[in-house]
């Protein structure tokens, strides 16, 4: 009895090929090596001049902009560096005449490193000493000086 339908059983071979009817593949892979079928559109695999050229754009830009600030940190780093020399220098020639008692406490200066210059004052306060140290150091373009003011107790 004939119902209409085609009869079930092996497909023609019009049928199974895609290029013969004209539809699209079920998988996303058209079956050439190196093209993809995407929404119905053939495309080749890669990337397009446009792509590539925008990639390159922003990679150049971030590299400039990393080698832009790359100056103004290495003059910050230089001049913490100075600066804790400084300081150090400082905290050693106090401690200097700390150890050395009362006695030792009077005016002077001294170079410390062959870059720092630091001169003291001492004042006698009663039973204190107001000792004010000062440290002038090369930083940048033009010499910069640092001021410690501290109190030693003199006494028994």
């Amino acid at each position: 009895m004939a119902t209409g339908r085609p009869a079930a059983g092996p497909p023609s071979a019009g049928a199974a090929s895609d290029a013969s009817n004209g539809s699209a593949p079920q998988s996303s892979d058209c079956g050439r090596r190196g093209r993809l079928r995407i929404f119905g559109a053939v495309r080749a695999r890669g990337y397009t001049l446009v792509e590539l050229i925008v990639a390159v754009t922003v990679v150049a830009v971030g590299v400039l902009a990393a080698a832009s600030s790359a100056a103004p940190v290495g003059r910050l780093v230089r001049w913490g560096g100075a600066e804790s020399g400084a300081a150090a220098a400082a905290s050693a020639t106090l401690e200097t005449l700390r150890s050395g008692g009362c006695a030792r406490l009077v005016s002077g200066d001294t170079i410390v490193a062959g870059r720092y210059h630091v001169s003291w004052s001492a004042a006698a306060e009663g039973a204190l000493r107001a000792v004010r140290l000062t440290v002038v150091y090369a930083s940048g373009t033009a010499p910069r000086a640092d001021t410690l003011e501290t109190a030693v107790a003199c006494g028994p």
